[in-house]
């Protein structure tokens, strides 16, 4: 199998959607975010005080390194889509799904003070998605959206692994 790599914005599900779908494959799990904190020198928040680019650089590493993995399933940071070389080391081995879930949902439920990249207010997710949509839609290769709750957009997801497999 391929592994599945879930792109979208910070708040969307890749995390828990990723947890639930590798549990239910039978899998291994990765949250870039984590893999690049413990194979780094710096937290996400560190790198980014250092510039965004040198956070992007940290992140196209990680990229590259879990596209070695094989048959896993993996949560790519919220802006991975803005560097085409990330995108490329994931789709070499990967599935890239984006998880769409409209920036209102976002708001009205995600953590902001432990993204750095939100830490403007809630107006600024509003941004990041205008930003990145097309983006999202460029590299993915499915689209599932989030706006039924977990357990549906589990299921769709379970769909685009059952396709995967014929």
């Amino acid at each position: 199998m391929k592994n599945i790599v879930l792109i979208g914005m910070p708040g969307c599900g890749k995390t828990t959607l990723g947890k639930m779908l590798a549990v239910r494959l039978k899998v291994d799990f990765y949250d870039a975010d984590d893999v690049l904190e413990a194979r780094e020198p710096y937290t996400i928040k560190e790198f980014f005080a250092q510039g965004e680019d040198v956070f992007r650089e940290a992140e196209q590493r990680t990229a590259e390194y879990l596209s070695q993995k094989e048959g896993c399933v993996i949560a790519a940071g919220g802006g991975v889509v803005k560097r085409a070389a990330s995108m490329q080391a994931y789709q070499k081995t990967g599935c890239v799904v984006f998880i769409d879930r409209p920036p209102e949902a976002i708001v009205s439920d995600v953590e902001i003070q432990t993204r750095p990249l939100l830490a403007a207010g809630t107006q600024r997710i509003f941004e990041l998605y205008n930003e990145r949509i097309e983006l999202y839609k460029k590299y993915a290769a499915y689209t599932v959206q989030n706006v039924s709750g977990v357990e549906d957009a589990l299921q769709q997801l379970l769909q685009i692994a059952g396709e995967m497999k014929k």
